[in-house]
């Protein structure tokens, strides 16, 4: 919604204006836009998204596996991710000492990851290439994964939708050994070691199979 009014208010109002009086009538354009509209259906569709995978988490492991490492990444795209992680997963970390679910979400880190790395293998591209570098390493340092979804995945398209496919294959796979995470924390390398358990090896290779399934299927 900012970027239509902007574009049309530069399109408009005199240069000499655009300095002070955009920011202006963005913020009030924008304030009530988000305190009316935005906001309040964010939050009721966050809460949904909250008990959608707080009831998800009681089926099947296998399922639930493909179905939270499959949608994942979709939620932090939208932002709304924070809602399950404060209301269910943290609160079972609290309560239980562990939590499945923080380990089906490492999942879409290393799918996107995978889907990065096709890209570097097979573009010719530089600018590309370099950014696939950098949003893989971005995951594998601080699993942070929004520099592949936004600078890769929703550009391209078919890289988020591998990215999610390969995340639904580890985290289904991760279901069948009930592997489970005992911190709350960012999916990448550096934070193997909240795994740690009898269930390491299974989110090892849950990972894995993210990473080359969203790798493959780019």
């Amino acid at each position: 919604i900012q970027a239509k009014i902007d574009k049309f208010l530069h399109e408009k109002l005199p240069s000499s204006l655009h300095l002070v009086a955009i920011p202006t009538i963005l913020i009030f354009t924008l304030i009530p836009i988000l305190t009316v509209i935005v906001g309040p259906i964010g939050n009721y569709i966050s809460i949904g998204i909250a008990k959608f995978v707080e009831t998800i988490s009681n089926w099947n492991s296998i399922i639930t596996g493909a179905i939270v490492g499959g949608i994942w990444n979709i939620l932090i795209m939208f932002g709304v991710h924070w809602a399950p992680n404060t209301t269910v997963i943290i609160p079972q970390i609290s309560t239980t000492g562990s939590s499945p679910l923080i380990a089906y979400g490492a999942t879409a880190n290393f799918g996107m990851a995978g889907a990065a790395f096709a890209i570097f293998l097979r573009s010719r591209n530089k600018k590309l290439k370099n950014f696939s570098v950098t949003s893989i390493t971005s995951v594998f340092l601080s699993g942070i994964v929004e520099p592949a979804i936004y600078g890769l995945g929703v550009p391209l398209k078919t890289p988020l939708i591998a990215g999610c496919l390969g995340a639904a294959l580890g985290g289904a796979f991760m279901g069948a050994f009930n592997v489970v995470g005992y911190a709350f924390v960012f999916g990448g390398l550096t934070t193997i070691p909240a795994f740690a358990g009898p269930t390491l090896w299974a989110y090892c290779a849950g990972l894995a199979i993210a990473f080359f399934g969203g790798m493959i299927l780019t």
